[in-house]
């Protein structure tokens, strides 16, 4: 039983070093994690943001509800093609990605004042999923925002990723025979 947890030991840190590496070739692996969180955290809860758009009417909550999930899947495919394998960064793709991040997060905004709005009047006090759409809202403006600092910091953490050891060691052994040379 001790064998397999020292080797359950040796593989998680094996795992480890391989993401740092993968880390080290490609820190803005990072701000893409977090874009996708905010991607998922926002499309799993399209049902209560439907529902809210529904029940309350007001003026242009479709519209954002559909340019938030239309701009969110396109900015994952900007923010794909804005750092390619082993090239430098495509700027016109990163600038493309930031405005559809920054237009996302105004329409969340909008949508949560038009909730809040909705809120202040008392007609829909009893609907309890109108909250839940406002906190999805707010949510995902305030994970987009990490996203576009987390965007704006990759050479900073790019260079603190460069300086962690992930090399190997290898141990030595000096058991190796004398290679006889003769001349023949």
């Amino acid at each position: 039983m001790k064998k397999f947890l020292i080797n359950i030991g040796k593989s998680l840190k094996e795992s480890l070093r391989k993401l740092l590496v993968s880390l080290k070739r490609r820190p803005h692996n990072i701000a893409f994690v977090m874009l996708l969180v905010s991607f998922l955290q926002y499309s799993l809860n399209l049902t209560v943001i439907s529902n809210t758009t529904a029940q309350l009417m007001r003026s242009n909550m479709g519209l954002c509800s559909f340019v938030i999930m239309l701009f969110s899947t396109l900015s994952i495919v900007c923010f794909l093609n804005s750092f390619p394998k082993r090239q430098k960064p495509r700027w016109i793709m990163v600038a493309l990605y930031l405005a559809m991040v920054v237009v996302v997060i105004i329409c969340d905004l909008f949508y949560s004042d038009s909730i809040s709005k909705a809120l202040a009047t008392g007609y829909f006090d009893d609907y309890d999923f109108i909250p839940k759409a406002q906190t999805t809202v707010v949510t995902n403006a305030i994970l987009l925002i990490v996203t576009l600092v987390l965007t704006a910091t990759i050479p900073l953490y790019g260079k603190l990723l460069r300086k962690i050891n992930t090399s190997i060691e290898v141990e030595y052994t000096e058991t190796t025979a004398e290679v006889e040379l003769s001349e023949e």
